[in-house]
């Protein structure tokens, strides 16, 4: 085994992973090594900034980045990205560890400042007004936070000198960004019918979890993502079946997020899914998970599984399409099994605010936005006035 050279700069500096003197002893002058093994040069004011450099280039090696594209240096915008990126989890470590920032929030950070605006110098606060645009209400709405927290730091360090305030602003006082408004949703409801054709249809594919997917959700209004994730030896213990919604975790915490019970001998029509569920599960070769499926061949690189039977929330959703298109039904997708169990609450005579508590809404209107508008009630109204002709003036 090779003995570790440490190398030094003149100052005593220890030298950072892939980061050399320049060859020809010239000061100020550096040399980062690539994964290719080839050498790239530039300079630095001092040992500190190479060092800085060179650890960012370091924590760009695992994206995909071209080895023979110049090193990332303070003038691109990446260089940036991943400082804040390792500052903000450094700093504020509880909400770096919520999904929100792990799958989506720092994936945009990075694919602006690697697909839309590479060069710091480019970013500008009408050249970003134009980018803006050019995004969906959807797109917007998922950036807007986290590049309101990006664009405050990069303003603090001194890095956006052509902005006088953060465009990302909440306040009304500056001219800030302005979002478009939510699009009318054109997904239809999904019928009764359709939904028992997919459900009678789906053995003929050998999708039986799929009819449990569908009696679970019709049920309990969970999103795929909390059905896919739900475990037998976790999440149904004495009896009952106790879930913390996987969305209201993301945007609000662990501690403040929505937690549902079940308690089963209550509930007899999803014990009985549930011991279904419990059953197949020893023939999927004791799968942990409450939806469990045995694939005809086994799909190499899919870290996400943590069992060979467990059906990923993708795997649910082609399944559900398979079904839905040979029983030549249109349109409907399997979040349309949430909107069909907001109406089959509604024709119990649930209220919309009960049946929003169980959906985990924010507001009655966002649950009305489940329901087919076929089977909503219509508000009986009390007022009456006399003729007007025979009114008095006031």
């Amino acid at each position: 085994m090779r003995p570790t050279v440490i190398r030094r700069a003149p100052c005593g500096t220890v030298l950072a992973d892939n980061l050399y003197l320049d060859n020809r002893g010239r000061p100020g002058h550096y040399r980062y090594r690539r994964k290719d093994g080839t050498f790239t040069n530039f300079t630095a004011a001092s040992a500190e900034e190479a060092n800085r450099v060179a650890i960012e280039a370091n924590a760009l090696r695992s994206q995909e980045f071209d080895d023979q594209s110049p090193i990332v240096t303070m003038a691109m915008t990446s260089f940036h990205a991943e400082t804040y990126i390792q500052h903000y989890e450094a700093n504020d470590p509880a909400r770096a560890a919520k999904k929100q920032w792990q799958k989506a929030d720092k994936y945009h950070i990075r694919q602006f400042a690697r697909d839309d605006f590479p060069k710091l110098a480019d970013v500008k606060p009408e050249a970003v007004r134009k980018w803006w645009l050019r995004l969906t209400f959807y797109q917007q709405k998922q950036r807007h936070a986290a590049f309101r927290r990006w664009f405050n730091w990069m303003m603090g360090e001194g890095l956006l000198p052509a902005f006088k305030f953060n465009l990302f602003t909440l306040s009304h006082d500056q001219a800030r960004l302005l979002t478009k408004g939510k699009p009318e949703r054109d997904r239809p409801n999904m019928t009764v019918d359709e939904c028992r054709a997919i459900y009678q249809k789906a053995p003929e594919f050998g999708y039986e979890v799929l009819q449990d997917a569908i009696d679970i959700g019709l049920y309990t209004s969970f999103r795929r993502g909390d059905l896919c994730a739900l475990r037998l030896d976790r999440d149904v213990v004495n009896d009952r079946l106790r879930w913390m919604v996987g969305k209201s975790e993301a945007m609000k915490g662990a501690y403040r997020a929505a937690r549902f019970e079940w308690n089963l001998p209550e509930h007899p029509v999803l014990r009985a899914v549930v011991q279904r569920c419990r059953e197949r599960a020893l023939k999927n070769r004791a799968c942990p998970f409450l939806l469990s499926h045995t694939p005809e061949r086994r799909v190499k690189g899919d870290e996400a599984k943590v069992h060979l039977c467990q059906v990923l929330p993708d795997r649910l959703y082609r399944m559900f399409i398979e079904v839905r298109d040979a029983c030549g039904i249109d349109g409907v997708v399997f979040h349309s099994v949430r909107g069909l169990a907001s109406d089959l609450y509604l024709g119990a005579g649930y209220t919309k605010e009960q049946i929003r508590h169980l959906m985990d809404h924010e507001s009655v209107s966002t649950t009305e936005g489940y329901m087919n508008p076929a089977e909503l009630p219509y508000e009986p109204i009390t007022m009456r006035i006399g003729n007007w002709l025979d009114a008095k003036k006031p």
